[in-house]
């Protein structure tokens, strides 16, 4: 008998070429069978968080790591995380957070997909209709921007083998879209209403379409909807560093403009907002470091009016100043600094311990 194990590195590669090729599926069988494209989409899309999942070990996609054995996982032979248990796992022990909104699109989906398994969809059935298609299409086209955005971008690093591939999906997915250019149409006259009365829209980053509607929520935030994909989230506007177009950032510090697709890193971000502040801080202090997302690797929270934004998880803050312990500027209560330190330090307290 032949051995057919594989190693980590080869059940890796076999996960991802696996979800590649649930990508395609999906795509290809929208028309016919739309059932099966979501469930197809939602196979591909949980595969590639546990493929990430596994980078950190192998034992992390199994359901009960604890009791993990390593040739039963060379066999293929365990049972595996759902992808809420994994998207925890990525987030607790890989450090790898999804956004709020990232989390959301790819648990709508998976709703979807468990209706459809368990439960008759007459829609589903026989010659499915337009109305169904573009349901289709519209939560595949939010799916994808999220997913696409994942494997290109934060994860590059994990997934830059399989690029042309990817791009190849990407490609694809960009044709499927055509599926909505009769939404966009019906929806044309109510869009140049809208802007005739005022109404910014901008060309939408999920499905490319000019209907993603503009809605200012205080200075710097902006609400965004696509009457077209229906994708809808709170970002900051920016203004993007190549064509000078409006960008609009999500969570995270990420965002790619929508009309000639250069992508804004958080460096690039805080650069345009760090001159912000009252003409006698310091440089130093033009940002601060926020004590709701902690994210640490660099101050994130700039000045809005008389409150503070942070810019990677959007919270507002009422107030900033410095620790009294580290001299770090910082949001958030600082009364008990001193002692209990803040987001960058452990105060005088866990010096205490340390020594």
């Amino acid at each position: 008998m032949s051995n057919t194990r594989q190693s980590p590195e080869e059940m890796f590669d076999s996960v991802v070429k696996n979800a590649i090729d649930f990508l395609k599926r999906s795509i290809e069988e929208l028309e016919d069978s739309p059932k099966y494209s979501v469930i197809n989409f939602y196979a591909a899309i949980e595969l590639f968080l546990k493929a990430r999942l596994m980078l950190e070990h192998w034992a992390l996609v199994i359901t009960k790591s604890d009791q993990a054995d390593y040739q039963k996982f060379l066999e293929g032979d365990f049972h595996s995380v759902s992808m809420e248990d994994a998207l925890k796992r990525l987030s607790n022990i890989a450090n790898e957070d999804l956004s709020r909104k990232e989390r959301e699109c790819f648990s709508q989906i998976r709703g979807h997909r468990n209706k459809l398994v368990h439960f008759f969809h007459p829609d589903y059935t026989n010659i499915p209709n337009a109305g169904t298609l573009q349901s289709v299409v519209a939560e595949q086209c939010k799916g994808w921007y999220h997913l696409h955005k994942l494997l290109t971008t934060r994860w590059s690093n994990c997934f830059n083998k399989y690029t042309l591939e990817i791009e190849e999906v990407d490609q694809l997915m960009h044709e499927h879209r055509e599926f909505l250019r009769a939404k966009f149409d019906l929806l044309l006259p109510t869009i140049e209403d809208g802007k005739r009365n005022g109404t910014t829209f901008t060309v939408c980053f999920a499905c490319g379409f000019d209907s993603c509607k503009e809605q200012e929520v205080q200075a710097l935030l902006t609400d965004i909807y696509c009457l077209v994909c229906e994708i809808k989230m709170t970002t900051v506007k920016a203004k993007c560093p190549n064509c000078k177009n409006p960008l609009y950032v999500q969570e995270l510090g990420e965002g790619e403009c929508a009309y000639c697709h250069e992508e804004i890193n958080f460096g690039d971000l805080t650069s345009q907002f760090d001159n912000r502040s009252m003409s006698d801080r310091l440089i130093e202090e033009a940002l601060a470091y926020c004590s709701e997302c902690e994210h640490t690797n660099g101050p994130t929270v700039t000045e809005l009016g008389d409150k503070w934004l942070c810019l990677y998880c959007h919270a507002i803050h009422e107030d900033a100043g410095k620790c009294e312990w580290c001299g770090s500027f910082v949001t958030g209560n600082l009364e008990d600094s001193l002692w209990s330190g803040c987001v960058i330090c452990d105060g005088r307290q866990g010096h205490g311990f340390d020594e």
